[in-house]
């Protein structure tokens, strides 16, 4: 895995306990490119620099092949970003 920060579009489910999944991803790294979380292998909420992130270790399909990436989603900065691929 190749660690990134890359800012990316995110649908995501927000259940009424806050609990957060990711289902598409879409992100900018040498051309547009859509991935679709197929599997939530591990979820976990960490500090980084004074703010809470959750972070969310998926395997994505992308054509005919699985990829295991790393979304983190910044909730005071309501941003998200993949940071491993």
């Amino acid at each position: 895995m190749r660690k990134l920060m890359i800012p990316a579009e995110v649908i995501a489910h927000f259940n009424t306990n806050g609990l957060i999944t990711p289902y598409r991803i879409r992100y900018e790294h040498d051309g547009k490119k859509v991935l679709y979380v197929s599997k939530l292998l591990k979820r976990n909420t960490s500090m980084n620099s004074g703010r809470i992130v959750e972070v969310f270790e998926c395997v994505g399909c992308r054509g005919d092949y699985e990829i295991v990436f790393v979304l983190n989603f910044e909730k005071k900065l309501s941003q998200w970003f993949l940071t491993k691929l």
